[in-house]
């Protein structure tokens, strides 16, 4: 089994939403955003957020088309991203991982919710907690 942090992105070309959490306990909790201004600005947040959390897996959402099987704009651009960051952090391994209607699904437990005052601010930061939850869900089939 592994062990240490896991950090979930929620790729957007404005905003990634980011989430931790651990193997051992399988919980996962929203940790803010990176605004989306180029990959080296980018690149350098996330290797911050590495060494403050110790990380050592990336699980990037990845949003699978349900009508198509080819890639589209997104899914390439998050391809990409995922080489690129694979280049530079050889040493945490880095997965995509299924995030069909994650967005979605934060929008709606933010409309359900009176928790949240700017709920733009926080559904990429929910997405990806989503994505997170759903991978370790996946890891327990």
């Amino acid at each position: 089994m592994k062990r240490g942090n896991i950090l979930a992105l929620d790729y957007g070309t404005k905003r990634i939403g980011l989430a931790v959490g651990d193997f051992e306990t399988k919980m996962a909790f929203p940790k803010g955003v990176i605004q989306n201004k180029g990959f080296d600005f980018v690149l350098g947040e996330i290797i911050s957020f590495c060494k403050e959390w110790d990380v050592r897996m990336i699980v990037v959402g990845l949003p699978i088309d349900m009508k198509y099987t080819a890639d589209n704009e997104m899914t390439k651009k998050i391809k990409k991203f995922v080489v690129k960051l694979g280049t530079v952090l050889q040493d945490i391994d880095i997965e995509l991982f299924d995030e069909s209607l994650s967005t979605f699904e934060a929008e709606d437990l933010m409309d359900k919710s009176d928790v949240f005052k700017d709920k733009r601010a926080h559904k990429d930061e929910l997405a990806a907690q989503i994505i997170l939850h759903r991978f370790f869900a996946s890891l327990c089939l």
